[in-house]
């Protein structure tokens, strides 16, 4: 009698255990096609996240790329320059604002800038420059010479403008002028008067021969530059003048 009670129970149990086995697989199959919408949900917000990310990295490096050598537009008809300065104002005059996105062709403008030198030598000659160490500045110098920026100028019909303290350089061969100051390009200017009144000119050197100038001349140029043109009551010589005045460029380009 035990014997067929417990064979009675197992039964039971036997039934109850498979329909209890059936109902976990489906519970199971459920869990895994559930799994995977999940998964696939998941997926798909972790690529988006992911492409996200990698979106911002790369134009945060396009934009680091491009900063390097020129910063954000401070205005319609300004931009600000960062390196090679004298070369990139040159760029930048030459092919407009658009061009301050587009740097990376660097050594092939200067490759065609010396191409088209060595077919107009007769330039070089003209302000007595020699033409291996303008191919050679305007390659390797970290920062091209006015000598270099002036040829620049002769070949591309450009005029420009460059503040450095309380002088200027002016290479004037285009008819529209764009200016250089504390490191940022202005583009059309009109008060070339204004700087021509204000500042001492310099051309590629800094000052002529002593005999070149008249003891008014000097006396202009010290005022320009914040020298003492005077002693006291008594006018300064003609060689002081003209030392202080030497001494003084000398100091600020």
């Amino acid at each position: 009698m035990d014997l067929l009670a417990q064979l009675a129970d197992y039964s039971l149990s036997r039934c109850l255990y498979e329909r209890n086995l059936s109902v976990l697989k489906e519970h199971k199959d459920v869990d895994k096609d559930v799994d995977k919408d999940v998964d696939k949900d998941v997926d798909k917000d972790v690529d988006k996240d992911v492409d996200k990310e990698v979106d911002k990295d790369v134009d945060k490096e396009v934009d680091k790329d491009v900063d390097k050598d020129v910063d954000k537009e401070v205005d319609k008809e300004t931009v600000r320059l960062n390196k090679n300065i004298h070369f990139w104002f040159f760029f930048v005059a030459k092919y407009g604002l658009e061009a301050k996105r587009d740097l990376t062709n660097e050594s092939k403008e200067k490759i065609e800038q010396i191409e088209e030198v060595r077919k107009n030598t007769h330039m070089l000659k003209e302000i007595k420059y020699k033409r291996v160490t303008f191919e050679e500045d305007l390659m390797y110098a970290k920062n091209i010479s006015m000598s270099t920026l002036k040829v620049l100028c002769m070949i591309n019909h450009l005029s420009l403008v460059i503040i450095k303290n309380k002088c200027y350089y002016y290479f004037k061969y285009g008819t529209t002028t764009h200016l250089l100051e504390n490191n940022t390009c202005t583009f059309d200017i009109k008060n070339v008067e204004d700087i021509e009144r204000r500042y001492y000119f310099l051309d590629t050197k800094p000052l002529k021969g002593i005999s070149y100038y008249k003891v008014k001349d000097l006396r202009d140029i010290g005022t320009k530059l914040g020298i003492k043109i005077d002693v006291g009551t008594k006018s300064r010589l003609k060689k002081a003048l003209y030392d202080d005045i030497l001494i003084k460029l000398n100091q600020m380009i």
